[in-house]
């Protein structure tokens, strides 16, 4: 039978407005172990996908900072 990990600490690490990081320490039921986890912590969002009267969905540019570059997405907000 599985057993939840068990959490023992839990730092905050940097709050960036829309996201938070947080770094916590879990012990493994499995093997006792404890490791340490990255964690991204966010409000909930939704996306949508909106369609055309033809049936065509539609998507916006946006431009991202990790790849330093536009991509294609679907509408979503917080």
């Amino acid at each position: 039978m599985l057993e939840p990990w068990r959490y023992t600490g839990r730092e905050d690490v940097a709050d960036l407005r829309i996201f938070r990081v947080l770094r916590e320490t879990a012990v493994s039921p499995r093997t006792g172990e404890r490791l340490v986890f990255t964690r991204v912590e966010s409000p909930a969002w939704v996306n949508v996908v909106p369609l055309t009267p033809a049936l065509q969905v539609v998507l916006v540019r946006q431009w991202r900072h990790g790849i330093k570059d536009f991509t294609l997405e679907v509408p979503g907000g917080l």
